[in-house]
């Protein structure tokens, strides 16, 4: 994520925070590749049982699951170790797995990028280090000037807290009524946050929740992909 100064530019008007993980990227399942093997290396643990959820959860709370679905006991020494372990995995395991930008991404945030109106930022389940190794992996991380991440959170409304806080940090001025503030997810749990700050959502079906999964968590758009390059400027016209 490209590090600026707060600009203090007053044009700003739209407010978009990304997902990562099914929303932008594919990582060919790198991020859980990284956790099973840092799992395996941390803890001695050879075989590892299915039954964890991953979609739209913060690293801690992934991490904790882990851990008690394997019987070791969850700490917060064990978790730093496992935390420490999964980001030492990861670059290695990006480069394994077959990962992808997903339809519409790069073009759409190269739209975005050129708009003095619209700030784009991230908020997602990923702690900031593992975040910028995945983004940097797929080349995106230029794009995104603030963001909410898993850092020190357990819970995704309160990563979406951080997040609007950092936006206002940057902008130099609280954000209020006449801001428009997006969260763009492909989980339900990217819904919940999002109306837990006052956001909009547009919901995409291109992780691991079908579009009448989405629809049904009502965000105020949902769509198959993100694909449509003038379909989803539409939602943010100038």
């Amino acid at each position: 994520m490209t590090q600026l100064m707060p600009h203090g530019r007053i044009r700003v008007m739209k407010i978009l925070f990304f997902d990562i993980d099914g929303t932008l990227i594919d990582s060919g399942g790198a991020g859980k590749l990284a956790m099973e093997s840092a799992l395996a290396g941390e803890f001695g643990i050879a075989e590892i049982k299915p039954g964890v959820p991953y979609a739209g959860r913060t690293d801690a709370a992934i991490i904790a699951d882990l851990l008690r679905h394997h019987d070791v006991e969850v700490s917060e020494q064990g978790a730093r170790r496992f935390l420490d372990a999964y980001l030492r995995h990861l670059p290695e395991s990006l480069k394994q797995r077959t990962g992808r930008i997903l339809p519409g991404v790069r073009n759409l945030l190269e739209a975005l990028a050129t708009r003095e109106d619209v700030l784009l930022g991230l908020l997602t389940g990923n702690v900031a280090e593992g975040a910028t190794r995945k983004l940097q992996h797929f080349q995106l991380d230029h794009y995104f000037r603030c963001g909410g991440f898993a850092d020190g959170f357990v819970e995704r409304n309160d990563v979406a807290r951080f997040a609007h806080g950092e936006a206002a940090r940057y902008l130099g001025r609280d954000i209020g009524a006449e801001h428009e503030v997006w969260v763009i997810g492909d989980t339900p749990h990217d819904v919940t946050c999002g109306r837990f700050i006052g956001a909009k959502v547009l919901a995409v079906a291109t992780g691991t929740h079908s579009l009448e999964q989405l629809q049904s968590s009502d965000p105020d758009h949902a769509l198959e992909d993100l694909d449509d390059l003038n379909k989803v400027l539409s939602l943010w016209q100038g």
